[in-house]
């Protein structure tokens, strides 16, 4: 297992602290999901870094760890069901499609899936 974590947080850079327009709250719900990951690694004696990165428009918007995107670390990575709704402001969409809302603030992705993904990219070489 690597003893070092670094977490980019890659998001537009006209909308600072979201993921995208709707998921206002968002910033600030990963913002203390990354806070309490690098706390709990820490604990373990695992360096962790998190680095915030605004990205210009066109740019990929999402979050890294060891410059792994999360979508490939929990890729197969079992997601409990959220309702889907037509969204063109997400990050990354440049036409209309389905995301996950973001109830009451909550990232679209689970906090413990955030947690899996830290671990993968610990153990991925």
């Amino acid at each position: 297992m690597k003893e070092k974590l670094v977490i980019e947080w890659r998001y537009p850079e006209d909308r600072p602290g979201t993921l995208a327009v709707r998921c206002g709250n968002a910033g600030a719900v990963l913002r203390g999901t990354l806070a309490e990951i690098a706390t709990l690694l820490e604990m373990e004696g695992i360096a962790v870094s998190i680095f915030e990165t605004p990205v210009p428009a066109g740019g990929s918007p999402g979050v890294l760890f060891n410059g792994i995107p999360l979508e490939d670390l929990t890729a197969g990575m079992e997601v409990p069901a959220a309702p889907e709704s037509p969204c063109a402001s997400c990050a990354g969409c440049e036409d209309e499609g389905a995301c996950l809302e973001a109830l009451e603030g909550a990232t679209a992705v689970p906090p413990d899936l955030i947690g899996r993904a830290a671990l993968k990219a610990l153990e991925t070489e």
